[in-house]
């Protein structure tokens, strides 16, 4: 197990809220779509569809529009939507 926290992706985020400062931890799962947890909310949201041309990036587009969404104060349960949307768009280009 990585950092002695649990190999499934809710215990590891779990874990990481219990041993850091962070309030919510938020793993992209590609086109298994993403996990968002905070200490009150487990938000999963299933991958999108696409026609994937090349995944590089689709991380990073996934980050700037969960960390946009977050800065104009969107509930985080839309944020994650969101990003999760943008991310699979990137990887269609």
């Amino acid at each position: 197990p990585v950092l002695g926290l649990p190999e499934d992706h809710l215990g590891f985020a779990r874990g990481l809220l219990e041993r850091t400062a962070v309030e919510a931890v938020c793993l992209t799962r590609a086109e298994d779509g993403c996990l968002a947890v905070t200490a009150s909310e487990v938000i999963e949201v299933p991958g999108e569809r696409v026609s994937v041309v090349d995944a590089v990036g689709s991380g990073d587009a996934f980050s700037a529009a969960l960390i946009m969404s977050l800065l104009r104060g969107w509930p985080l349960d839309k944020a994650v939507r969101f990003a999760n949307r943008v991310g699979a768009l990137m990887a269609t280009k």
